[in-house]
C-alpha cells in the first residue's frame, strides 16, 4: 500500500516525471500528490478542471498525476470526474493529516497568508529540514505548533503565542491533545498551502 506522503516523496523519479530529454520538468511539485488525494478524500467526485484550479497546476499536469494515481489504484476516473478508491482512502488515512485549512494572518505568519495542516498523534519535531522544504515549495516560512494541555504551544518554551493569534487559529480548526500543527505562510495562499504539504512530507521521514 502506498502512503500518500511517501508516494509524494518518491514522486518524479519513481513514476517517470523527472526532466525529459529536452530538460523540461512537470509544473507540479511532489507534495501535490498528497494534496490531490486530500481533495478527493471527502468522497465527492471532482473534475479535472476543478482539480487543476484547486492545485494551481495545468490540466496537462493533472492528467499526468491522474495516470499515476489511477495506475496505483488510489483513484478511479469516470465521466463524472475522479474519485478516491477504498485503497486510496485507507492509504490516505495512514498519513497523519487530519485537517487542512487556511488561517488568517497572524504574528506567527508575519501578517502573511497562512495555511495549516493538522497531524494526529504525539510527534516531535527535529531539525529544520521540514521548514526548508516549505520554502523550496514556494512558502516564505513555516512553523510548528503543538496542542498541549488545552492550548497552542511552540516547541521553544520561552516564547508564548499571543492570545489573539491563538484564537484566530483555534477558531478555524478543532484540535485534540497532542496534535501537531504545521503552519506555513507566504504572499499567496497557494504558496502557503504547498509549503505546508511539503513540510508535512519532510516530517513524515522523521
Amino acid at each position: 500500500m502506498i502512503h500518500p506522503i511517501r508516494f509524494a516523496r518518491h514522486g518524479s523519479a519513481r513514476f517517470g516525471f523527472a526532466k525529459n530529454a529536452y530538460g523540461s520538468a512537470p509544473s507540479f511539485s511532489e507534495c501535490d500528490f498528497a494534496r490531490f488525494l486530500w481533495l478527493l478524500n471527502g468522497g465527492k467526485r471532482v473534475s479535472r478542471g476543478e482539480i487543476a484550479r484547486a492545485l494551481g497546476v495545468g490540466e496537462g499536469s493533472v492528467r499526468t498525476m491522474i495516470r499515476a494515481l489511477e495506475k496505483n489504484g488510489l483513484i478511479d476516473v469516470r465521466r463524472r470526474g475522479c474519485g478516491i478508491t477504498e485503497k486510496g482512502r485507507k492509504t490516505f488515512d495512514e498519513s497523519s493529516v487530519i485537517n487542512a485549512v487556511s488561517i488568517p494572518p497572524t504574528e506567527l505568519s508575519y501578517g502573511k497568508n497562512a495555511f495549516a495542516l493538522v497531524l494526529s498523534g504525539n510527534r516531535k519535531v527535529h531539525g529544520l529540514v521540514w521548514r526548508d522544504e516549505a520554502v523550496k515549495a514556494g512558502a516564505e516560512g513555516a512553523t510548528a505548533l503543538f496542542f498541549k494541555d488545552g492550548e497552542l504551544q511552540l516547541p521553544v518554551s520561552d516564547y508564548s503565542i499571543r492570545n489573539s493569534d491563538a484564537e484566530k487559529i483555534l477558531d478555524k480548526i478543532d484540535l485534540r491533545e497532542g496534535n501537531l500543527i504545521v503552519l506555513s505562510y507566504g504572499r499567496a495562499r497557494l504558496n502557503a498551502e504547498r509549503g505546508a504539504w511539503a513540510a508535512a512530507t519532510a516530517l513524515s521521514k522523521e
